[in-house]
């Protein structure tokens, strides 16, 4: 790759509420601000978004159009972005959402591959975001000059299926933030969500992919045993999933989403954290949590391995298996408890 004087970004991953994607792009945002103390960087957008600190060789162009801000993302992002960059001369474009726009005119082309949910979990997926991949994803991996992955496991598959070798490998950083709690910050958090002390902890975008159905079915047949236990899911209403179908169920808490603070507190005080996702091209929940000192049980896949290394439990993303890991990290902690 040459040298760049100026970089233009897909910003759409800055919209509120920050994601793990967003996260991970604001990381590498600030890496690039504080290394290359010469390149002047551009963020598109089409609709406001907050910039993270970064110095003033950051700019961002917002579309100035209301009736194409409106438009959906995707749309926006594939037809109409290329309209801002025409005034500007970048030497390469960061398309940071896996998704570039037409008719760029630059020399070129970072695409940032987080999954690769359509080959290996399809089902998930609503109708659009099925679409929009079987018509560009391959396209794009295919056309785009350099590629990053935020795995080995995701840079083996792009091999695997288009024959493309990644250029670059960067693991989502866990941030200062995530680190064991105090009793009094985690006893502060439980009470503002009204969480009993005794909880198991999930997190994640409530969809299909996620597999949270299959927890709670878990947590239903150790009835029994966790009946002092609180199951807490935290993270935004995705698609395919109704809460009010839980309603009533009173040791069940979806507490939406939770600012890092927070999360790290839920993380520090829960009982087992679990993770247990059908696929994931990386899995940083489940490095955040190790990083607050919980014991972890994830669906045993090649990324999610990547991401906890040998510091948790893996198991068959089923009702099953995952009730008898729980049951096997609580007793493991009632003998430690009682030595």
């Amino acid at each position: 790759m040459g040298k760049c004087r100026t970089i233009g970004i897909d910003g759409s991953v800055l919209r509120r509420p920050i994601t793990g994607i967003g996260r991970y792009c604001i990381n590498l945002f600030q890496q690039l601000d504080n290394r290359c103390r010469d390149v002047e960087f551009i963020v598109y957008s089409r609709q406001p978004v907050e910039m993270p600190a970064l110095s003033d060789r950051w700019k961002l162009c917002i579309e100035p159009n209301q009736i194409l801000s409106r438009l959906p993302r995707f749309v926006w992002t594939r037809y109409f972005l290329s309209r801002l960059t025409k005034r500007h001369e970048l030497d390469l474009f960061w398309c940071t959402n896996t998704l570039i726009p037409c008719y760029l005119g630059t020399r070129e082309i970072l695409l940032t591959v987080y999954d690769l949910n359509y080959w290996y979990a399809r089902e998930t997926m609503n109708t659009a975001v099925k679409l929009s991949h079987k018509l560009y994803f391959e396209k794009d991996v295919k056309s785009a000059t350099r590629i990053l992955t935020i795995s080995q496991g995701t840079a083996r598959k792009i091999s695997k299926h288009f024959g493309k070798e990644a250029d670059m490998v960067i693991h989502p950083s866990v941030s200062p933030v995530f680190t064991k709690r105090p009793q009094n910050a985690v006893s502060r958090t439980l009470q503002k969500y009204g969480i009993r002390e005794n909880y198991i902890l999930s997190t994640g975008t409530l969809e299909p992919r996620k597999n949270i159905k299959t927890l709670i079915k878990a947590f239903r047949l150790l009835n029994s045993e966790l009946r002092n236990h609180d199951l807490v899911v935290t993270g935004l209403k995705g698609w395919k999933f109704d809460t009010g179908e839980f309603a009533g169920v009173e040791y069940l808490k979806f507490i939406g989403y939770v600012p890092d603070e927070e999360l790290a507190d839920l993380y520090s005080g829960a009982a087992v954290f679990v993770f247990p996702s059908i696929y994931e091209g990386y899995g940083i929940p489940v490095a955040e949590a190790i990083a607050c000192g919980t014991r972890v049980i994830a669906s045993d896949i090649e990324e999610l391995r990547e991401a906890g290394k040998g510091n948790a439990i893996y198991t068959k993303p089923t009702s099953s298996d995952i009730a008898n890991n729980i049951m096997a990290v609580l007793q493991s902690e009632q003998k430690i408890s009682n030595c």
